[in-house]
């Protein structure tokens, strides 16, 4: 079996469990990374992505740090760029960069206009902040014009940690972020998808890829996986459901297939073991219960489904 790494989802969890205690349970249990998720304005309460980010870098001494994701056309990318080098220097490499352009029902509009960035615009500025972080970590002089940003012979010091930079991950599964993923980026892990489409989406960066010339059979193959870990996999979709149109705000109904992982332990195993037979080396795990449950879904997962993968 390959190498499979394991990770989870520090999903607005700050109140219940904090970073401290969290991110030494993680490391004591064994896991390989911790994510965070993106929530600036009129969604459950939620960490800034990046500041969370460095609780974790601080706290912890081994395990990988990542954004699950930062929605990138809302951040200025020299500055964003300067704050993942820093992290990434801190931690001493262990940092992953997810990303992802946002939009309905996957963001909260509100946000884009909080921020003074059309929703149209998206795109094209995630892009354009993927070419100049991307030169900017290379601790050259550059400059640049664009339609966003334009700026004359900069220089950002210190490098990262990890050359040419930290790995980049493609979240997200529309067309542009695929070819995103196939342009830029070093991983790729998609929310929601089940292992067939997982397939299908992975095929297409494939073929992307070779349009750019760009060889991407050594990018990570990642899932965000939700799971629940119940006494059946209907009770378990069920209430699934219900915590994350809580948590959303609005209503949804999930699909009773692999693209989640519910049920019994026994049940939650075959599903990842779908995606591992799909090529996934690394999942992203979050539990879709009520906060109270989290911490007791965290140990099931170590406890009935982690072992059989290390």
């Amino acid at each position: 079996m390959a190498d499979i790494k394991i990770g989870f989802h520090y999903s607005r969890l700050y109140d219940l469990v904090p970073i401290p205690e969290f991110a030494r349970l993680a490391e004591e249990m064994g896991l390989d990374s911790v994510w965070l998720p993106e929530g600036l304005v009129n969604e459950v309460p939620a960490l800034d992505i990046l500041m969370g980010m460095s609780g974790f870098v601080h706290h912890t001494r081994n395990i990988t740090v990542g954004a699950s994701v930062v929605l990138l056309p809302l951040r200025n990318p020299v500055v964003l760029a300067k704050e993942v080098s820093t992290l990434d220097l801190l931690s001493g490499g262990r940092v992953v960069l997810g990303i992802g352009v946002g939009g309905p029902p996957d963001s909260n509009p509100a946000s884009f206009q909080a921020c003074g960035v059309s929703m149209r615009e998206r795109g094209a500025r995630t892009d354009e902040a993927l070419e100049i972080m991307t030169k900017l970590w290379t601790g050259a002089p550059v400059s640049h014009q664009g339609r966003f940003y334009s700026f004359q012979d900069i220089v950002m010091e210190p490098r990262p940690a990890q050359r040419p930079h930290p790995p980049i991950w493609a979240g997200g599964a529309s067309d542009g972020m695929l070819r995103r993923a196939a342009h830029w980026c070093d991983g790729f892990v998609p929310v929601g998808v089940n292992p067939e489409e997982y397939g299908a989406l992975w095929d297409r960066i494939q073929r992307y890829g070779e349009a750019y010339q760009r060889d991407t059979t050594g990018m990570t193959k990642a899932v965000h996986l939700f799971y629940r870990i119940g006494d059946s996999r209907e009770e378990a979709r069920r209430t699934g459901e219900e915590v994350l149109n809580r948590r959303r705000g609005f209503a949804l109904t999930l699909a009773d297939d692999d693209r989640y992982a519910f049920g019994t332990a026994g049940d939650c195993m075959r599903t990842v073991e779908r995606f591992v037979d799909a090529g996934i080396t690394h999942f992203i795990f979050n539990a879709l219960v009520p906060d109270a449950e989290v911490m007791g879904q965290v140990e099931r997962l170590v406890e009935e489904i982690v072992p059989y993968f290390k």
